[in-house]
């Protein structure tokens, strides 16, 4: 049976806007079945962009979504996507660590949980005054991180609320209407890193269970503490 011109342009065009935004309902069955491998990583910025911008416009009322400024990361730390009433303001120029020094967001793509670090822990000056909250997405078979979701918040707004929030960004994140986006916290990889090291299997706790670079357009010794959940 041949599909209507607009399906088959959505398959074959991964990257029009007007594909990336159907409903995963309306996709072929084959395709809702498909998910990420680590092969993917150099290649999938645009599609994190994109699916980021349709996860904002679908998360109206999230706790995060409070005029802070939210950022999806790459694992590479690239700043892919950025949202909020004060984006421009309160944010590093890079998340690298050699750049910025520890934050929640290298935390949460090293140790593949939820991350909280308060602002006086951290080094970069653009941070000193900021909470930063960061929770890594989970492909949903596979379970490597393919992105993370930070949250730079005024000092001491963070709290058991803004962690709360955190753990809550992965599954929120999982109801893209991208499948090839889709993420589970059910599993989490043995270990994390460097994403172009490979990965055992996944396995471990949910990530549910524990508590909770550079910009392309403006694109540490660790401290702080991996959020615990009750």
């Amino acid at each position: 049976m041949v599909q209507p011109r607009e399906n088959l342009d959505s398959v074959r065009h991964p990257r029009a806007a007007t594909g990336l935004r159907r409903a995963a309902d309306d996709l072929p069955s084959w395709i809702a079945g498909q998910d990420l491998t680590e092969a993917d990583l150099p290649y999938i910025h645009l599609l994190l962009e994109t699916s980021f911008d349709d996860w904002i416009e679908q998360s109206e009322g999230f706790p995060w979504l409070s005029g802070w400024p939210i950022v999806l990361l790459h694992p590479d730390y690239t700043e892919v996507a950025v949202s909020g009433a004060a984006a421009n303001e309160g944010l590093p120029v890079s998340w690298r660590r050699e750049s910025t020094g520890p934050t929640a967001a290298g935390m949460a793509l090293e140790s593949c949980r939820p991350a909280l670090m308060r602002a006086e822990e951290h080094e970069h000056p653009a941070l000193r005054s900021r909470d930063t909250l960061a929770v890594p997405i989970f492909s949903r078979s596979t379970g490597f991180v393919f992105a993370a979701i930070v949250c730079s918040a005024p000092a001491g707004a963070a709290g058991a609320g803004g962690a709360q929030a955190a753990a809550g960004c992965g599954p929120s994140f999982q109801e893209l209407p991208v499948p090839a986006l889709r993420a589970s916290v059910r599993r989490r990889p043995a270990a994390c890193g460097n994403p172009s090291e490979p990965r055992g299997p996944a396995q471990g706790p949910a990530v549910g269970d524990h508590a909770a670079n550079e910009r392309p357009h403006r694109r540490g010794k660790r401290t702080g503490r991996s959020v615990q959940q009750p």
